[in-house]
């Protein structure tokens, strides 16, 4: 088992997005990207570690790993479980889906709450379960690309698993309209159940409030602000609504279900990490013994001679740890891009807004443009077009017909090598 020893120098977080989209954005894309260890600048005097090796499950509480045949026993009393993952990392939902299927297997009724989706989209997801619904139809209808944006490839099989067995689903994050009421800090304009939810927002922990201000300033995208910036006040409000809506959503409908059951949240590592996120949320409102896995993504350079990283004590209950992998090729993601149908009759699908970190290849399509056609195939919706758009093969360029003022363009887009975790 790796000792216990100090440390002097975390690896640095992957930043959080610039304050200027934290709204414009999904929630994924505007909040979570921060999930590694803060820098020691965060910590007045030794900071003490555990060394885990990527690929295992560390338990931070007893010290040593945990194999895969023991996971379920020793989840057996646990009701919530947080399950953090890094969005566009595949041994991410690996692990998640390994996770609920022994949880299953050992005689567990496993709900499973979602940061990708606010409560509106419970219908669509009850469909889903239920088999009502095939993959376009529930994209479609749960806003999928509207409320998260990453490509559904990411998360197919875990949702074919969700319907394979019925599981009971629920959306637990923020509705777009509450977002933008707490960034402008309109609380009173929120509806009752969430204003109360929300009672003190802004008065967030200050370790809390420390760890997203360095995730920033890591990032570039702090400049000279501190905690005491309007700024920085404004993007502090969002996340801890965020987080507290998530937690208190999850630990509540974890209170109603038999005592037997267990409720997976599958949520970004950043909002779990130093237990200071929606973890801590559920903790501070309900009794309901819960557990927290944290992961992170590191390049090989952070880790130590034995191939191990240093996790400070304290990040959660148990950890995981993944090395990134090369860059796969693929084609640049279209979540920049806000597409709604045309009027009646009208061809193709409007472009309602290019979105300021659009990709690069996707800076040429314009607001108000049409697009009629992918790789001379028409779609009736956005989802359509972008489901359509993930499968494509990549060994040639996909072909966009588009319309402007009456003009038709191609423009062409070429895979390329993109960083998938962010």
């Amino acid at each position: 088992m790796s000792g216990l020893r100090p440390r002097s120098k975390f690896p640095p977080l992957r930043p959080l997005v610039v304050l200027l989209i934290v709204i414009a954005l999904p929630p994924a894309l505007a909040a979570c990207g921060a999930s590694g260890p803060p820098p020691s600048g965060l910590h007045t005097g030794p900071a003490y570690a555990f060394h885990v090796t990527p690929g295992e499950t560390f338990d931070m509480t007893r010290g040593r790993a945990v194999p895969d045949s023991e996971i379920a026993e020793r989840l057996r009393g646990v009701r919530l479980l947080f399950l953090g993952e890094q969005h566009t990392n595949p041994g991410s939902h690996r692990f998640q889906l390994a996770v609920i299927e022994a949880l299953r297997a050992s005689g567990r009724k496993v709900g499973v709450a979602l940061e990708m989706f606010p409560p509106s989209a419970n219908g669509a997801l009850e469909a889903w379960r239920l088999g009502k619904l095939e993959e376009e139809a529930f994209l479609e209808r749960a806003g999928w690309y509207t409320h998260w944006g990453y490509p559904w490839a990411h998360y197919r099989e875990l949702f074919l698993a969700f319907r394979r067995h019925a599981l009971p689903l629920r959306g637990v994050n923020a509705e777009r309209d509450t977002r933008l009421k707490v960034r402008q800090n309109k609380l009173s304009a929120l509806p009752p159940g969430v204003r109360g939810a929300l009672e003190g927002l802004g008065e967030s922990l200050r370790p809390g409030q420390r760890y997203l201000l360095d995730a920033l300033k890591t990032g570039g995208h702090a400049g000279e602000m501190t905690t005491d910036s309007p700024a920085f006040k404004r993007f502090s409000r969002v996340q801890e609504m965020w987080e507290r809506l998530m937690g208190q959503r999850a630990a509540r409908w974890a209170e109603s279900r038999p005592s037997q059951a267990v409720t997976v949240v599958l949520i970004g590592s950043g909002h779990l990490a130093h237990r200071l996120g929606a973890n801590l949320r559920a903790a501070r409102i309900s009794p309901v013994t819960q557990l927290t896995v944290w992961d992170t993504v590191v390049g090989k350079h952070a880790l130590d001679a034995e191939g191990k990283l240093r996790v400070p004590l304290g990040m959660a209950g148990w950890v995981r740890v993944y090395t990134r992998q090369k860059a796969p090729v693929r084609y640049p993601s279209l979540g920049g891009l806000k597409l709604k149908a045309g009027e009646a009759g009208a061809e193709g699908l409007t472009v309602a807004r290019v979105g300021l970190f659009a990709a690069r290849e996707l800076k040429a399509i314009k607001k108000g443009d049409r697009i009629v056609s992918l790789n001379g195939k028409r779609h009736q919706s956005a989802a359509a077009l972008r489901l359509a758009y993930e499968r494509l093969p990549f060994g040639k360029p996909a072909r966009f017909l588009i319309l402007r003022n009456g003009k038709r363009i191609i423009l062409e887009i070429v895979p390329r090598a993109e960083n998938m975790h962010q």
